[in-house]
């Protein structure tokens, strides 16, 4: 049931070893949400002893033919990866496919990176950046998995135990939810005999399905504020978009491009340079293929600025619901955005990365190609289409992470002592409280 896939690529003697594994990402965690398990896990399997070899004596393979290795864990998958001189390929192979059957699960090696992670989370606590991305997830999906951190919660997190990773380990680590790709200078017929002699004695096991819910149709505007240590306004404005399978991906992705992305687009033209009113601002069309994604504009302002910043930035979201984007606009963002695909698979860990990525998206691992003509085929109607279809006021999501002292002030409403807006607020334990101030009567429910 393992899928491998290779790509050869003669230009240079070098290759790069991937693995992934599918469905084990903090949104796929089953009965262990918000613990960040397969997070823990990863720290644990990376270049951790195995049955066959300790953890120094991987190290030290790796350091003999000057590779690099590293591990990352998303929403929805984890990754392993070892970088070396084309003639170290099947020992990167059997390297990596030892770490994804054959991990010891030692004691120390736990407790060491589950300290490790620990200092994960408080370090992210702290940093503005993380912050706003899991309060940005929060606000936009009140139902679906995907709005708990990689790294799970603190409190969740200590419950964990090296048991419990070695439980999730021998139910998520299986031929058949793994993906194996191998890129660089190398033969495919030894690389895929390779890789099926190293897991030859690990059989299939039942499949790995994790329910997801639906989550339900954003009617009404939300807001989210924190306040941070800086001096600085970090603004994001968002709106729930699509799926990655939507038609409508390329014209999100091309309207993205247009708004702010690069230096001389819309927005980034007109309010970092000519009006000087944000310090940086970009944009981005999350698209993921398990769960409706979202577009968004963030930017950083001085206090003397955000408030029109972001009404500057509505405007020219807006704009594009009424006036049809140029020809040559158009044109240049379509172009910009397809050397941007073509450029970035360069090297063979890109490649790898497009490859493996595209694969566990959409069972294509080359759906790039499809990728770029869909591009190539955007119109201008298009564009006004996907921004009159999902920009849509009643849906906008603002997270805005604030100076001490800085969030917006209250309604003149509320400073005025009568009735306010109802108000969300989520304490850190996730508890969400809803609040109206109500001050006819010396009372509360």
């Amino acid at each position: 049931g393992l899928t491998v896939i290779v790509q050869e690529n003669h230009v240079a003697p070098v290759a790069t070893v991937r693995g992934y594994v599918n469905n084990t990402g903090s949104a796929l965690e089953g009965r262990h949400l918000g613990a960040g398990l397969s997070h823990v896990l990863e720290h644990v399997v990376s270049g951790g002893t195995t049955t066959r070899r300790t953890e120094k004596e991987i190290e030290k393979i790796i350091d003999t033919f000057g590779g690099a290795t590293n591990a990352f864990t998303s929403t929805h998958l984890t990754g392993y990866y070892i970088d070396c001189p084309a003639k170290q390929t099947m020992t990167a192979v059997e390297l990596v496919a030892d770490s994804m059957q054959h991990v010891k699960f030692e004691s120390s090696e736990f407790a060491r990176e589950l300290k490790v992670v620990r200092q994960e989370l408080a370090d992210g606590e702290v940093s503005r950046q993380r912050v706003q991305f899991n309060l940005l997830k929060q606000t936009l999906y009140t139902v679906h998995p995907v709005r708990h951190p990689v790294i799970g919660y603190l409190d969740v997190l200590g419950g964990t135990t090296n048991q419990t990773i070695i439980d999730f380990y021998r139910e998520r680590y299986v031929p058949n939810n793994q993906v194996f790709v191998v890129v660089g200078d190398v033969e495919t017929r030894q690389v895929l005999d390779e890789v099926a002699r190293q897991f030859a004695s690990t059989p299939r096991a039942p499949e790995t399905f994790v329910a997801l819910p639906d989550e339900p149709e954003q009617l009404t505007p939300r807001q989210a504020v924190r306040e941070m240590d800086g001096t600085t306004y970090d603004l994001v404005l968002a709106w729930p978009t699509i799926k990655l399978s939507h038609p409508d991906l390329y014209a999100l992705d091309v309207a993205a491009y247009i708004l702010a992305e690069g230096e001389s687009s819309r927005i980034v033209r007109r309010l970092k340079y000519e009006r000087q009113l944000v310090l940086s601002i970009s944009s981005a069309s999350y698209t993921p293929h398990f769960v409706k994604g979202f577009f968004a504009v963030m930017a950083t302002a001085q206090p003397e600025h955000w408030q029109e910043a972001s009404s500057e930035i509505l405007r020219d979201v807006y704009r594009l619901c009424d006036e049809p984007v140029a020809p040559a606009e158009l044109a240049k963002a379509k172009k910009q955005k397809a050397a941007e695909l073509v450029f970035g698979q360069q090297t063979v860990q890109e490649a790898a990365g497009s490859l493996g990525r595209n694969f566990l998206s959409t069972g294509d691992p080359l759906f790039d190609q499809q990728y770029v003509r869909g591009i190539q085929k955007v119109t201008a109607e298009q564009v006004r289409d996907v921004a009159r279809r999902y920009f849509v006021p009643e849906r906008l999501n603002r997270v805005i992470i604030a100076p001490p002292g800085g969030a917006p002030k209250q309604t003149s409403q509320e400073a005025a002592g009568g009735e306010s807006e109802i108000r969300l607020q989520r304490l850190p334990n996730g508890l969400r409280v809803l609040i109206k101030r109500h001050a006819y009567l010396p009372m509360v429910n």
